[in-house]
C-alpha cells in the first residue's frame, strides 16, 4: 500500500486492521499502522490488547547508535491504564562505558524500574561480567550494596565455612570465619573467665518460635539474656541494641579456662592422696608388726603349748656410792656429792638420778648428781636417793645420808656398795608351785585345773617345786668422807 509520495507495507487481518505495518522510513509496527506515534524516531513499535482488557504496552526507543557515553542502546517499557494513557514501565538499556569512536565498544547493560514516574537503577553488568545490585561500579563478580537474604539453601555439610569479611566480601574458610592470628592482635591479657562463671551457664532444651524460623528442629544451647550478665563479650546486638546472638566459639575459651582450673585441683587432690597412701601403707606395715607380735605373745601364753617356758630369771642392775655415807659436813661450807656409779647384769654403765629429802620433804627430784644443791645454813639432816634403771626396767635404788652440824662421824674404810642381797620370801602360787594354787589363780598363769589340782596339761602333773624366788633387796655399805 502506498500513498502519493510515499511507500509502505501493510498486512492486514480480514477485518482491515494492521498487523504489521513497516512506513516508508523503515519504522516496523505490529498492532499498529503508526509505528512512529508520538516518538517518531522510535523505529520498532509492538501495540495490542492483553487478554483481559485495557492494559496496553509499547517497546518503543531501539536506537542504532550511540555516538557518545550518555547515549544507549536501550528497550524502553511502556504501560496504558486506560488504552490511552502511556507512562513509563521500565527500561534496559546497553552502553559506552568511555568515549571511544570506533569498534570493540567496552559496553554495559543496565536495568531500571520506575517509581513514582521515576527510573532507578538497580541491576547492572560491566563489561567485564561483574554484576551490581543497588551499585553502578561493581567491584567483584557479584557486588551487592544493601540487604541480602538466602532461602531453601542447599545442607552440605561437606562444604566450607561461608563469612563476611571486614570491608563486606564474602569468602570462605575450611576452618573457620574471624581471624586469630596475633599479628591482628594488641592489648593480650589472661582471661579471667573460668569454673566459676561456667558454673553459672544454664543450659536449655527448646524449640525456635514458628514465625522466626519454621519448621524448625529441637536445639540445644543458652539463654542470650542470660549469659549477657556473666560473659557479655560472647553476645551480639541488632540495629536496635537488643540482645540477639551468642558467639559459641568464643565460649571454647572460658571452657579451657574452667579446665585448667578443675586440672590444678584434680592435680593437688593426686598428690594428697598419693600421700594418703604412701601414710597407710606405712601403718599397714606397722600394723602387721605388732600382729605379728601379738601372735607370737599369744602362742606363748597358750596352756600346753612348747613354747611356754620358766622365764628367764632377771638380774637387778648394781649401783655403788662414791665417798662417805652417812656423811658430815660444817655449817655454812658447800656440799660437793661424790656420786655413784650404776651398770647393768651385762656390765654396761648406766645413768643414775637424783632426788633429795629434808624433813620428809622432797626439795629436789629427778636430777642430775652435779645438780645437788643443799642449804647448810642450819643444822639438819638430807637424804639423797641414787636409782638406775637397766633395759629390762629392772630398778636399783641406794641412799646417801648427809648430816649438816656439829660432830665428825668417824671415817669408815670400806666403799657404799649397793648389790644386792637375796632374801627369801613366802612361797606363792606359780608354774614352779603349782600345789599353792587354787582354781582361779591356775587358770591364770595360765595352767588346767583338773581333779583339785593345777596342771601345766591336762594328762600330766609335774613334781610340785617348793624353791621360792629371789627377791632383789638393796643394800649398801659405805665409807664416811668429810663433804
Amino acid at each position: 500500500q502506498s500513498s502519493a509520495g510515499t511507500s509502505a507495507l501493510n498486512i492486514a487481518s480480514s477485518t482491515g486492521a494492521s498487523m504489521l505495518y513497516v512506513d516508508e522510513r523503515g519504522r516496523v509496527g505490529i498492532g499498529t499502522s503508526e509505528p512512529g506515534g508520538s516518538a517518531p524516531n522510535d523505529l520498532f513499535h509492538i501495540s495490542g490488547s492483553s487478554d483481559g482488557g485495557s492494559v496496553r504496552s509499547k517497546l518503543v526507543n531501539m536506537f542504532g547508535e550511540a555516538s557518545s557515553i550518555d547515549e544507549a542502546v536501550q528497550l524502553v517499557f511502556q504501560l496504558s491504564g486506560d488504552g490511552s494513557t502511556i507512562s513509563p514501565a521500565g527500561t534496559i538499556k546497553v552502553g559506552k562505558e568511555a568515549d571511544y569512536i570506533g569498534v570493540n565498544q567496552d559496553s554495559f547493560m543496565m536495568f531500571q524500574t520506575t517509581l513514582n514516574g521515576n527510573n532507578n537503577e538497580h541491576l547492572r553488568i560491566t563489561s567485564t561480567g561483574n554484576i551490581g545490585i543497588g551499585t553502578t561500579t561493581p567491584w567483584r563478580t557479584l557486588s551487592v550494596n544493601g540487604t541480602a537474604a538466602f532461602t531453601s539453601l542447599t545442607n552440605d555439610g561437606t562444604g566450607y565455612y561461608a563469612c563476611i569479611s571486614t570491608s563486606g566480601e564474602l569468602a570462605t574458610s575450611t576452618t573457620a570465619c574471624g581471624a586469630s592470628s596475633q599479628r591482628y592482635k594488641e592489648n593480650i591479657q589472661s582471661l579471667t573467665y573460668g569454673i566459676d562463671e561456667v558454673l553459672q551457664l544454664e543450659p536449655v532444651l527448646f524449640d525456635w518460635k514458628e514465625n522466626f524460623i519454621k519448621n524448625g528442629t529441637k536445639q540445644i544451647g543458652f539463654i542470650a539474656e542470660e549469659v549477657e550478665s556473666i560473659i557479655p563479650e560472647v553476645i551480639g546486638y541488632n540495629n536496635k541494641g537488643e540482645v540477639m546472638n551468642l558467639d559459641y566459639p568464643k565460649l571454647t575459651a572460658v571452657i579451657i579456662s574452667a579446665v585448667k582450673t578443675i586440672w590444678e585441683k584434680v592435680t593437688e587432690n593426686t598428690e594428697k592422696i598419693a600421700e594418703l597412701f604412701d601414710w597407710k601403707s606405712n601403718k599397714d606395715m606397722q600394723i602387721a608388726s605388732l600382729e605379728s607380735r601379738i601372735s607370737e605373745l599369744e602362742s606363748l601364753l597358750t596352756p600346753g603349748s612348747s613354747a611356754v617356758s620358766t622365764p628367764a630369771q632377771l638380774v637387778a642392775p648394781t649401783l655403788t656410792i662414791t665417798g662417805n655415807n652417812p656423811s658430815q659436813i660444817e655449817l655454812n661450807s658447800t656440799y660437793i656429792d661424790m656420786g655413784a656409779t650404776a651398770q647393768d647384769s651385762q656390765g654396761n654403765d648406766l645413768s643414775v638420778n637424783v632426788s633429795v629429802i629434808n624433813n620428809e620433804i622432797t626439795t629436789q627430784e629427778n636430777i642430775n648428781i652435779n645438780e645437788i644443791s643443799l642449804n647448810t645454813a642450819n643444822s639438819t639432816e638430807y637424804t639423797i636417793i641414787y636409782s638406775t634403771t637397766d633395759q629390762n626396767n629392772q630398778t636399783t635404788s641406794t641412799t646417801r645420808t648427809v648430816i649438816v652440824g656439829e660432830g665428825i662421824i668417824e671415817e669408815q674404810e670400806e666403799t657404799a656398795s649397793s648389790t644386792p642381797e637375796i632374801q627369801e620370801s613366802e612361797p606363792v602360787c606359780d608354774e614352779n608351785n603349782l600345789n599353792l594354787c587354787n582354781q582361779t589363780e591356775c587358770e591364770e598363769i595360765p595352767a588346767y585345773w583338773y581333779e583339785n589340782t593345777c596342771n601345766l596339761t591336762e594328762q600330766e602333773q609335774p613334781e610340785q617345786s617348793t624353791t621360792t624366788p629371789e627377791t632383789i633387796q638393796e643394800t649398801a655399805t659405805s665409807t664416811e668422807v668429810v663433804g
